[in-house]
């Protein structure tokens, strides 16, 4: 799959692609991080997510903070202590990222949900044709 790495594009805002399947849990708040390898850097403000296959699904989320840790470490460093074997921990990142091992570093980029970057921080003025009033109706909900 190709990645839309970290860019500023027309918005002026970074944006990350992002697998259209987590959508549902990045709007309902369930999805709070994403992990990356071998991409440009994202920083703390606004983010746009891209999907992957869907040009018309976006989200405009804020970023928190940016974690640096081994592949190996990952979940750690979020607090999920669940037991996880080596091999399921790279194999659910080499679909993404093919070349990565246990020992990459990888950037976990912690983020809000869409409704709570909405609330906390509006919708910069700049980006109302992008995300008008039904994203505005689905992200209040």
């Amino acid at each position: 799959m190709p990645h839309i790495h970290a860019t500023r594009l027309k918005s002026g805002l970074q944006t990350l692609e992002l697998v259209d399947r987590f959508y549902d849990d990045l709007f309902t708040g369930k999805k709070r991080a994403t992990w990356r390898f071998g991409e440009q850097k994202v920083e703390p403000g606004y983010l746009i997510f891209a999907a992957s296959a869907d040009p018309t699904l976006l989200a405009l989320v804020w970023v928190e903070e940016i974690l640096y840790v081994p592949l190996r470490n990952g979940y750690i460093a979020l607090g999920d202590h669940t037991p996880r074997t080596d091999a399921e921990i790279l194999a659910s990142m080499q679909t993404h990222y093919p070349d990565i091992t246990l020992d990459s570093e990888i950037m976990i980029v912690k983020h809000s949900s869409p409704g709570e970057t909405f609330t906390r921080h509006g919708i910069p003025e700049h980006l109302n044709d992008m995300f008008g009033e039904t994203y505005i109706t689905k992200i209040s909900s």
